[in-house]
């Protein structure tokens, strides 16, 4: 585990589970739902990083320029250990580099993230390179786990809800709906495109939570239920199933051609309302 601290804020940060965040503190309160049982399981926890097939992925796997990849969901670079670049004590920064070899993502390539704990903001950079001699297309997204307080409420510019079937898959139907503002009475599982690139807004107990995602970020993922000591509010650059749907415009899915880069961030930011 690595730690990053300064006055107002602590970060653990867990290299060899994908740079996924385990603990976030503002002012001596813990914003993370802490649940050891998901960890061991293999589920997601914490903020752990979602890529290259962030959410579900329709039988999974999917085709991209006429190759079959196999996938899971989430992706797997949460379970991935990161090689670590540099550190101090308000940032981390961690590399691994993919040589075609990983069945889940069979292509040459360099991702990068860096962790930053700027005064009361916390700001990912993902760098990501494409090094071999074929395009690939991915998509990225965080997963908070944050503390449900009573009281609580939500903005988001997710104005648009993609309708899914049985499976929570996208029928590439959408919907005009914003997720309810009283997280007491909010039970959700769905994904909302955005006004914008993702924006929302956690407010409780004194506390204001701002997340917001870099351009490619044109997806808000609301996920908790009204028995949930959790809520998750995830920025995402795709929507769910991506490579698999037709509406390429609908998908979303990011694709980096050979010897190209692409840099995106997520910055959550706190202050006292």
């Amino acid at each position: 585990m690595i730690t990053l601290v300064n006055k107002c804020c602590t970060v653990v940060v867990d290299p060899d589970m994908g740079l996924t965040v385990e603990s976030f503190t503002f002012q001596g309160e813990e914003l993370l739902h802490q649940d050891s049982a998901r960890k061991r399981a293999g589920r997601t926890y914490g903020i752990p990083i979602l890529f290259p097939t962030p959410n579900r992925v329709a039988n999974d796997r999917y085709v991209f320029n006429d190759k079959m990849v196999p996938a899971v969901m989430h992706g797997f670079l949460r379970h991935r250990v990161f090689d670590i670049e540099s550190r101090s004590d308000t940032h981390i920064a961690g590399r691994i580099t993919f040589d075609g070899s990983e069945p889940l993502f069979p292509y040459n390539a360099e991702v990068m993230v860096t962790i930053s704990l700027i005064g009361s903001t916390l700001r990912w950079e993902f760098h990501l390179t494409n090094t071999g001699d074929e395009p690939f297309g991915y998509g990225l997204a965080l997963h908070p786990f944050f503390v449900k307080k009573k009281g609580m409420t939500l903005e988001t510019n997710g104005h648009q809800r993609l309708v899914t079937d049985e499976n929570m898959l996208p029928t590439e139907e959408i919907v005009e709906e914003r997720p309810s503002s009283d997280v007491d009475t909010l039970a959700s599982d769905a994904i909302f495109r955005c006004d914008g690139p993702s924006t929302s807004t956690l407010r409780g107990d004194g506390i204001e939570l701002k997340i917001l995602g870099s351009p490619a970020f044109g997806y808000t993922v609301v996920y908790t239920g009204l028995e949930s000591a959790f809520i998750c509010i995830e920025p995402q650059s795709c929507a769910i199933n991506a490579h698999n749907l037709a509406d390429q415009e609908l998908a979303a899915l990011q694709v980096l051609e050979s010897n190209q880069e692409h840099l995106h961030w997520v910055e959550m930011r706190l202050s006292n309302v």
